[in-house]
């Protein structure tokens, strides 16, 4: 202390500066391992950090062996490139202050560069100044950190910059995309406060990847002067308007998703790019015409297309044989729905909420099908379930007007919806492996349908009405077990054997296209 006093006033001025910093400033050098060689340094506060254990001291070993830092060689034999990962540890810090901090921190150890920050999932708080940003990154991530919330200057942001992800930060204010760093290949601002237009047309030439979700940005949007390099692009949950043109977006583009926003007009769908694999357009009511899916790109994966005002009758057959997910609910769709041609790969199928109408027919679905979502339509006539794929586990047929015999039969016990309610159903085959699962999940809906009595045992949940007497059907010892559940009355013979070789009091035994092998279809 007595040193620092009688040391002239610059060199006093000095010491206050690196104090403030929290830095600590080394008067001496050190070796190849990058500790200390003198004891002619000035001691300062630990790094401005709290609710994080971080070991950053300048005196303790090399820096690329600290919490969350890394480092490799470079081509430069005299400097060496680090990273820097304190991502979801709970560190709480003004940004200014860390960010002066690192840049002490680099001085003092003039070999290091940085070349990626990651402060993700933290609590940083106050303006982001990114001048202070060093020079040398190209990485930077500081998402979710919710009180950063200010306006950012993306024009100051370094040069070399390649990734940079802001998302979940509540920052405010005009978006303004026209400065940023020309060499970025990655820009993710989703989950801001941003409001106004925004211009697309002056994207650095080699963007990649551009996601502006639920960023508050509005007005009609230019898809036409895209980077060409550009294979991802998401600015759904926005208010952005205008028509959509397809032709002139980048011709290796993957990813689209322009779900809830205003867009308005006819869709051409044939015009997509030709590497596209998935397309999201869902909730944009104004968006009309018809869905012509002739001539989607072959790599096409999803299409969804869901609460828009798209109509008319639509064909299944041609789609891409690598089709994973079609999702067309909440439209205007009409016309028969043909089945029996879709892509073998395909695994959800959502048609829910329009107009198709005729018979349906489930007998050659995909065997990998997981989702079949059918309600609200005007499907008719009876329908053939007993051929359903093994891995179906979501089912819904409801709000139509399907007749005759439910065979559930062969329906996976590990399916998590099963519903045929507000239809005209008589009859029902369910396995026992499907009445427990219903037991302990209620995934069975069977309600507003014409059941015909007697039913099987169902979960004393569910009280289905029923009326007449018609032939039924059940799956291996249910039978036995509907017998004494539901007749007060001793039918002693429904206790031993098999019903149709016993026989039982009151048993018929026939022969039905429609029962799964091993189901008897009885008359009682």
């Amino acid at each position: 202390m007595d040193m620092l006093l009688s040391a002239g006033p610059l060199l006093r001025l000095l010491a206050v500066y690196l104090f403030a910093l929290g830095l600590s400033t080394v008067l001496g050098t050190r070796n190849q391992a990058g500790v200390l060689q003198t004891e002619q340094y000035v001691e300062l506060q630990q790094p401005p950090v709290s609710g994080c254990d971080l070991n950053w001291d300048p005196h303790v070993g090399d820096p690329c062996t600290w919490v969350g830092m890394s480092c490799q060689p470079s081509p430069a034999p005299t400097t060496r490139l680090m990273s820097v990962n304190i991502s979801a540890m709970g560190c709480v810090a003004f940004w200014e202050s860390f960010v002066s901090y690192g840049r002490g921190l680099l001085e003092a150890y003039p070999d290091l560069n940085l070349i990626s920050l990651d402060v993700s999932f933290n609590n940083f708080f106050g303006p982001v100044s990114l001048p202070q940003v060093p020079a040398t990154l190209q990485w930077l991530s500081a998402r979710s950190n919710p009180n950063l919330g200010s306006p950012v200057n993306f024009s100051a942001l370094p040069v070399a910059l390649r990734h940079l992800d802001l998302s979940l930060c509540y920052f405010s204010g005009p978006l303004d995309l026209s400065g940023l760093p020309p060499s970025l290949e990655f820009l993710r601002l989703s989950g801001n406060n941003f409001y106004g237009a925004v211009d697309l047309s002056r994207l650095p030439a080699g963007l990649q990847v551009l996601e502006l979700r639920r960023t508050g940005i509005s007005g009609v949007v230019d898809l036409d002067n895209l980077p060409p390099t550009l294979v991802h692009l998401d600015l759904s949950v926005n208010n952005l308007g205008g028509r959509l043109w397809f032709f002139k977006l980048p011709s290796g583009l993957r990813f689209l998703d322009l779900s809830m926003n205003a867009f308005e007009g006819n869709v051409n769908f044939t015009k997509l790019p030709p590497a596209m694999q998935t397309v999201r357009l869902s909730m944009c009511a104004q968006l009309n015409g018809f869905l012509d899916m002739a001539q989607l790109p072959e790599g096409l994966q999803e299409l969804t297309v869901s609460s828009t005002s798209l109509s008319g009758a639509i064909s299944f057959a041609g789609l891409p044989q690598g089709m994973q997910i079609l999702s067309l609910s909440t439209n205007l769709l009409n016309g028969t729905a043909d089945l029996t041609e879709l892509p073998g790969s395909l695994l959800v199928l959502d048609l829910s909420d329009n107009e198709f109408h005729g018979s349906l027919d489930l007998r050659q679905l995909p065997r990998n099908l997981t989702t079949l979502l059918l309600q609200k339509n005007n499907f008719q006539g009876p329908v053939h379930l007993s051929l359903l794929p093994p891995s179906l586990t979501q089912l819904s047929l409801a709000d139509n007007a399907l007749v005759g015999l439910a065979n559930l039969s062969t329906v996976s016990e590990a399916a998590r919806l099963l519903d045929l309610s507000r239809n005209d159903f008589s009859l029902l085959v369910l396995s026992q492996g499907i009445l427990d699962s219903a037991a302990n999940t209620h995934n069975l809906n069977l309600a507003g349908n014409q059941w015909a009595c007697p039913l099987p045992p169902l979960p004393i949940w569910m009280s289905l009405p029923c009326s007449g007497v018609s032939p039924i059907a059940v799956v291996g010892a249910s039978l036995r077990s509907f017998a004494s559940g539901v007749f007060s009355c001793v039918l002693s013979s429904w206790r031993k054997g098999y019903p149709c070789f016993s026989p039982w009091v009151g048993i018929a035994c026939e022969d039905s296209e429609e029962a799964p092998e091993g189901v008897a279809v009885v008359r009682v």
